[in-house]
């Protein structure tokens, strides 16, 4: 827990220190799977809204922070909202249950890597995700060897394990 505050205290400070003065809000929001993400953040001012870029410290911060609240077997964030209003309020929200909002659609296969490095028993996997899932191995099961995700080719190489359908099934 004092992992967490202290990378949301730092991304909290860094979006600060990134803004023109005289803002009245400042919302965040990223978004991840696996090495995808994607982040916005907006700063009201009295007078007009600014969307600008944030700084890159940010995304690593928050992929920091993705994998310290990882919880074996319940997994972790898709969507995390920063909101920093004067002088130093700060809340944040995490989202653990809801598809992703994405500006740009991302490929299924990014949720199989997620649920490789960050996995949740099925008893946490929404719907939705388990569509995702799916998706992403018929998708792997489409590609060569040469382009699937490293871990799967690297299983497979091995014969360790087999590709099927649903995903990789060890061998005994």
């Amino acid at each position: 827990m004092l992992a967490q505050a202290r990378l949301i205290d730092a991304i909290a400070r860094s979006l600060v220190g990134s803004v023109a003065p005289g803002w009245t809000v400042l919302d965040y929001r990223r978004i991840a799977v696996s090495s995808t993400s994607e982040g916005r953040l907006q700063v009201s001012y009295p007078d007009r809204q600014a969307q600008p870029l944030a700084p890159r410290d940010v995304a690593k911060l928050a992929k920091q922070l993705r994998d310290v609240m990882y919880r074996e077997g319940a997994g972790t964030w898709y969507t995390f909202t920063l909101q920093v209003t004067p002088p130093s309020a700060v809340t944040s929200r995490f989202d653990y249950d809801h598809e992703p909002a994405w500006d740009v659609a991302v490929d299924p296969i990014v949720y199989v890597t997620d649920q490789h490095t960050h996995p949740r028993d099925v008893e946490h996997q929404p719907p939705w995700l388990q569509d995702r899932l799916a998706e992403g191995w018929a998708r792997i099961n489409d590609l060569t060897p040469d382009r699937m995700p490293v871990w799967v080719e690297k299983r497979l190489t091995a014969g360790t394990h087999v590709l099927t359908p649903a995903g990789l099934a060890e061998l005994s």
